[in-house]
């Protein structure tokens, strides 16, 4: 019998770090650029081009606009997620609400899995956390298992997924992959310990019922969420009693 094992899985922008990278719409008849913080786009995004202040803006998903910081330079020529994270660490308040519990999972050795909704290649993001621990902002580079940036086109053949691009089915996705990858690798032990940690409320309740569903197959196994707000961060532990309440 191999050992159990506890396993973190970390959404980044606004959960471990906050990047400030930037998302651009465009005015409809203009075609003037504007510069959204990712606060404020998460707030406005359902309403770009219908309603409130960016009503005659829209956002153009095409190559190098609306999330050209969140994506690669095809010809390689700058690395917007390390040009953002260097920049990010240079000012003050850049560490997110769930900054303390990725470097204890980091100090005490625990695999972990980063999925994201950036599109860049995974060994971008896995260069800029190494970055992190060359510059003594972590204590050493973090067993990372995988890395999901889930718009990008290598995660996605992975994943191999077929469907259309909407992160939070994405991010259930490489979260289902990830567990499929835990358990091929490192067995069914009990006292497996399974935390997700994340700042969108609407992957918190997706990935609530996923690990719902695992518990009730793997009920030897706990599941832990982080619901990483702006100040403090909500911890709930997955139970099968919570399954009864529906």
């Amino acid at each position: 019998m191999r050992d159990p094992k506890s396993f973190y899985i970390f959404d980044f922008d606004d959960n471990i770090i906050h990047t400030g990278s930037l998302t651009f719409i465009y005015h409809k008849q203009t075609g003037e650029e504007k510069s959204l913080s990712s606060p404020e786009f998460a707030k406005q995004r359902a309403l770009i081009g219908k309603s409130g202040p960016y009503k005659n803006y829209l956002i153009d998903p095409s190559p190098g606009r609306s999330f050209k910081r969140f994506g690669d330079d095809p010809a390689g020529k700058f690395f917007p997620f390390m040009e953002d994270l260097k920049m990010a660490v240079s000012q003050t308040g850049w560490q997110g609400p769930s900054w303390s519990r990725f470097v204890k999972a980091i100090n005490r050795d625990r695999t972990m899995s980063i999925i994201t909704a950036r599109g860049h290649h995974p060994d971008r993001i896995r260069d800029g956390i190494e970055w992190l621990a060359e510059q003594g902002l972590i204590p050493k580079a973090p067993d990372i298992h995988r890395i999901y940036a889930v718009t990008s086109a290598e995660t996605q053949k992975i994943m191999r997924w077929t469907g259309p691009d909407l992160i939070a089915s994405l991010k259930k996705q490489a979260l289902h992959h990830f567990i499929e990858s835990v358990y091929e690798e490192f067995g069914h032990e009990p006292a497996h310990r399974f935390g997700f940690s994340d700042d969108d409320p609407k992957n918190i309740v997706s990935t609530r019922q996923k690990f719902l569903d695992l518990k009730q197959r793997n009920p030897h196994h706990s599941f832990f969420l982080y619901e990483a707000r702006p100040t403090k961060v909500i911890e709930e532990e997955v139970t099968l009693s919570q399954n009864e309440d529906h």
